[in-house]
């Protein structure tokens, strides 16, 4: 059961609102960018870290990095 009213209760469905959530933020505009900056301070309030985390992932992956040893 979801801790939190009106929000479905297992995980799939939540991911599935979420998705759908941030697919519908426009980042061109002012009002989309501050939704995904609340977004993003709102799962750092959550998950201390994670963000910075997510954002280092994802700039290793840009430049190629598999997670692989160097041999």
């Amino acid at each position: 059961m979801s801790d939190e009213p009106g929000l479905p209760a297992d995980d799939e469905a939540k991911a599935d609102l979420l998705f759908r959530l941030v697919k519908a933020l426009d980042v061109s505009s002012a009002d989309g960018r501050a939704g995904v900056g609340c977004l993003l301070r709102e799962l750092e309030a959550v998950s201390p870290g994670a963000v910075e985390r997510m954002a280092a992932g994802l700039q290793l992956r840009k430049i190629g990095w598999t997670g692989q040893p160097i041999q």
